[in-house]
């Protein structure tokens, strides 16, 4: 079950990374830019990925005695 939330956690995490580097990319730096969603393809979204999967991890932990 813990890793099917991290997987979960990990693949919402992912998205969420990728869109937020994508409009910060395509917006705020490089507006005019083919490659603008780089940032959001290469940096944020793997950082989501790995942020989701802790949090889905540690949500997913049976609480202690």
């Amino acid at each position: 079950m813990r890793i099917l939330a991290a997987l979960a956690g990990g693949l919402m995490g992912g998205v969420i990374g990728y869109l937020v580097g994508a409009v910060v990319g395509c917006d705020w730096l490089y507006p005019t830019s083919n490659l603008c969603g780089i940032y959001g393809a290469f940096f944020t979204g793997p950082l989501g990925f790995l942020a989701g999967a802790l949090a889905g991890w540690l949500a997913a932990r049976s609480p202690r005695r």
